[in-house]
């Protein structure tokens, strides 16, 4: 038998209308609320807009208007205070505010002209006179002592600076220190080489560039401080192999004692020498460098100061002088020790 089908969708069409008013008027306040929505954001987007463009006009117009104000300060227009007056207003500012912000901008002009003349002066060794006497009318009404005053406080202050930056070269590469001494010595001081090696010192924290280097002393004793004959044997024996740098020695015999000084030696870098020194009782003291400067700055910085507390015995025993013999470096089974010791107790 066939099969057949009805369509009774008719029978429907009353509900599936009523369904759909009933389903319109439910989305009906969704879709109120999504327009809404979207207008709040598009008029959101467009305030930010607008507010940055104002702000980029309001920093435009502040700038410009600071520039102005400047130009009246230095040329003395009149029509400064209502330049600063707009000013204030467009920054929600107190005019006194205003106006000392525009003197803060105007003396930081002014430093930066004479730091300007300064550097020319110090590295160039002229000075811009157009520059001068634009900075001397403009920033110094034509005071010339106020100008004068100004300059001399940043030559010393560029002066300063000089100096730690030629410290630098020189450590860094002396070759080029030496090329560029010359001109510094005589742009910052007069061609005074004295006193610029003095203001290197000063920086530096210690005596170098002052130190005039001296020819070494002879190996031997330097000086006998006791009056008494010099007749007890002392051997001093350094090597050339113990140490990478060239070491020199000076060499003070104290009295036990008394604590006072007896001897001096001296001791060229691998050389073994004999002396005699006076009978006694003495410690020993020794400062080593390469460069000789003198007995009173020795060796200069680079002295290093070594000291002992063992007693070396130097002795007349009738029939024969007791003596010494010392070595100043290490040594297997070496029966005489020394320690490092601070100049001032040197």
């Amino acid at each position: 038998m066939k099969k057949i089908n009805f369509d009774m969708s008719f029978l429907d069409e009353t509900s599936n209308s009523k369904n759909f008013n009933k389903s319109r008027q439910s989305s009906t306040p969704s879709i109120d609320r999504s327009i809404v929505k979207w207008i709040l954001i598009i008029v959101f987007i467009i305030s930010v807009i607008a507010w940055n463009m104002y702000e980029d006009w309001k920093m435009e117009k502040i700038n410009s208007l600071t520039q102005l104000a400047l130009q009246y300060k230095e040329t003395k227009n009149p029509s400064l205070s209502n330049v600063i007056k707009e000013l204030s207003s467009l920054n929600h500012q107190n005019i006194n505010i205003t106006t000392k912000h525009i003197d803060d901008i105007f003396d930081k002009k002014r430093k930066q002209y004479i730091q300007a003349l300064v550097k020319t002066n110090i590295e160039d060794d002229i000075i811009d006179e157009n520059l001068f006497s634009k900075c001397l009318e403009i920033y110094f009404d034509g005071n010339e002592e106020a100008f004068n005053e100004a300059y001399v406080a940043e030559f010393f202050r560029q002066k300063a600076s000089t100096i730690k930056e030629l410290l630098s070269i020189w450590e860094d590469d002396p070759s080029a220190f030496v090329r560029v001494k010359d001109k510094y010595i005589k742009s910052l001081f007069n061609g005074n080489v004295e006193e610029f090696n003095e203001a290197l010192d000063q920086a530096l924290g210690f005596k170098n560039f002052t130190l005039v280097e001296q020819e070494l002393p002879k190996n031997g004793i330097i000086t006998n401080y006791t009056g008494k004959k010099a007749i007890a044997p002392f051997r001093i024996i350094t090597s050339k192999y113990s140490s990478p740098t060239v070491d020199n020695y000076y060499i003070k015999l104290i009295d036990a004692k008394s604590e006072q000084l007896a001897v001096t030696i001296f001791v060229q870098s691998g050389s073994t020498i004999e002396v005699n020194v006076p009978i006694g009782t003495y410690k020993i003291r020794y400062a080593v460098g390469e460069k000789w400067y003198g007995e009173k700055e020795l060796f200069g910085h680079f002295t290093s100061y070594n000291k002992s507390e063992e007693l070396l015995d130097f002795i007349d025993k009738g029939y024969y002088v007791q003596g010494h013999s010392l070595v100043l470096y290490k040594v297997a089974n070496g029966n005489f020790s020394t320690q490092p010791m601070n100049a001032k107790d040197f």
